[in-house]
């Protein structure tokens, strides 16, 4: 296995955000042609009914450069849990809440479907500096973001646990996005997949953490905002990350943010957007 050093993660660091942010050439929503923030590597599709369908789900943002989907999780019936760079220079951004998201969003308007719901607030990081040119440098950049929904999330979606516990070397996790299923043919997001991904560094600074993937199995563009899970003897997933950044042809780390380091900061802005 390869021994990543600090200076080539932040080099990874780079590369994904920059595949992030909704393409100008985008003028519909199509599950080949839209630009991802982050999918899953070397998964598969969710099975419906599962924990994995019921506490994941797709964001769909529209703004002045076009089209972009995210994923994120539910904390309260009311608020969102995903990652900064998702909420960048968006205008509209709505919930959907189906395993085929694209799909979802394809079929009708976003207003008048029971499993869509619209974004009403957002609360980025305070130290979150955002990107340039679509890229982000260093660590513990503060990529976490609490929204608010206008709406409660359906009934058959369930609230998601937050670790607060640390993590270690070589442990076991559940990853979970809407995301494309290869960084070189980039295509196959917008359908909810999970794979399993192992941690190579459970403590990168302070805030964050790291896998790696040349297992062929990991995160690439449209999972950003997305959980990986910490799975309980009782089989309860519980959420430890959100999916950050990582390579852009998504074979050598996947990086996210680390949820214990923030969860002063998730209680308090909940509290705050009631």
């Amino acid at each position: 296995m390869k021994n990543f050093t600090l200076s080539s993660i932040l080099a990874l660091s780079l590369a994904l955000l920059s595949a992030c942010s909704p393409s100008s050439q985008n003028k519909s929503l199509d599950s080949s042609e839209v630009q991802n923030s982050d999918s899953i590597i070397g998964g598969r599709i969710v099975v419906p009914g599962s924990d994995l369908s019921k506490q994941v789900f797709m964001l769909y943002a529209m703004s002045s450069e076009g089209q972009s989907i995210c994923t994120a999780t539910l904390i309260t019936r009311h608020h969102i849990l995903t990652a900064a760079h998702c909420v960048d220079g968006v205008q509209k951004m709505f919930a959907v809440f189906a395993i085929d998201g694209v799909s979802k969003i394809r079929s009708g308007s976003v207003h008048n479907n029971p499993d869509i719901v619209q974004v009403s607030t957002a609360v980025i990081y305070p130290k979150w500096g955002g990107t340039q040119n679509g890229k982000v440098s260093g660590m513990d950049v503060g990529d976490i973001a609490v929204l608010k929904l206008s709406k409660p999330a359906p009934a058959h979606m369930k609230v998601t646990r937050l670790h607060n516990s640390a993590l270690r070397k070589g442990q076991v996790l559940i990853a979970s996005g809407y995301g494309i299923v290869s960084g070189v043919i980039r295509s196959g997001s917008g359908l909810l997949r999970e794979t399993r991904v192992v941690v190579e560094e459970p403590l990168l600074g302070n805030s964050e953490f790291y896998v790696d993937q040349k297992n062929g199995r990991g995160i690439c563009s449209g999972d950003s905002g997305g959980p990986s899970f910490v799975q309980s003897p009782f089989g309860e997933l519980v959420q430890v990350g959100i999916t950050s950044r990582g390579d852009s042809e998504c074979a050598e780390a996947g990086l996210y943010t680390l949820v214990p380091a923030y969860s002063n900061w998730i209680t308090s802005t909940v509290q705050f957007l009631k």
